[in-house]
């Protein structure tokens, strides 16, 4: 009864977006993976809301499996996430905002070494598998046949930045950027091996009433993402 309730309300939805076009909604359900909230949508809100203060937004931070899942129900309206990890329907809609490839994170003191036996020998701090970033942090150990010693698991890239920064391990990770305080302590290492590109951008269930709003979102958060770019990898 659930599915068919949300079936007719997102048909309904549909019919407003087809007639009212030329009107934008006042409220966006928006959902983001914790980095975006942090790094982007800061910049990109405040220059959306400079243009048009009658939007407003809801926001919720969750995982990308996570916010893919409640757009396809119809609980968001957009969401700042990765590309899963297969083909999109054609019922999404998705504007790519930034390519992230994997990089490893290692004490300045051991900026030197080489990087695989880093992710040998050194205790290992891993990217949280639940996360699809995560996910392909452990194809990549499969593919160069790493079995790292594994010291914690964490799910947000500042803490494991942070950690790396206080000499507890190194760890693998999307090359998001560093935090500032971490900049000095940490060195981002290119990795010997080449890896698919982590894709982070802007995904919506179509057609949708909140089209503009979504497109004028999309705007802002590429303007944000030429501002707060990552630095390239020495």
């Amino acid at each position: 009864i659930l599915d068919k309730a949300r079936s007719v309300l997102r048909e309904a939805d549909e019919l407003i977006a087809l007639a009212g076009q030329a009107e934008m909604c006042t409220e966006l359900r928006l959902g983001t993976i914790y980095t975006a909230l942090v790094a982007l949508l800061p910049a990109a809100i405040d220059r959306l809301s400079a243009a048009h203060p009658e939007l407003h937004f809801h926001i919720r931070s969750a995982v990308s499996s996570e916010l893919f899942d409640a757009i396809l129900r119809g609980e968001l309206d957009a969401a700042v996430c990765l590309h899963p990890p297969f083909a999109l329907p054609k019922t999404i809609g998705w504007q790519l905002l930034r390519e992230e490839r994997l990089v490893a994170l290692v004490p300045r003191e051991l900026a030197e070494c080489e990087v695989h036996q880093l992710l040998r020998t050194q205790p290992f701090i891993r990217y949280e598998r639940k996360h699809w970033g995560g996910q392909q942090v452990e194809r990549y150990l499969r593919q160069a046949g790493i079995v790292p010693q594994e010291r914690m698991e964490l799910g947000h890239l500042a803490a494991i930045a942070d950690m790396v920064g206080r000499r507890l391990g190194v760890a693998l990770v999307p090359d998001t950027g560093l935090p500032a305080d971490c900049a000095a302590r940490v060195v981002k290492r290119p990795l010997p091996e080449a890896t698919p590109t982590r894709r982070l951008g802007l995904l919506w269930l179509r057609p949708s009433p909140h089209e503009q709003a979504i497109r004028l979102l999309g705007t802002a958060l590429q303007d944000a993402t030429q501002t707060v770019a990552p630095p390239p990898v020495p």
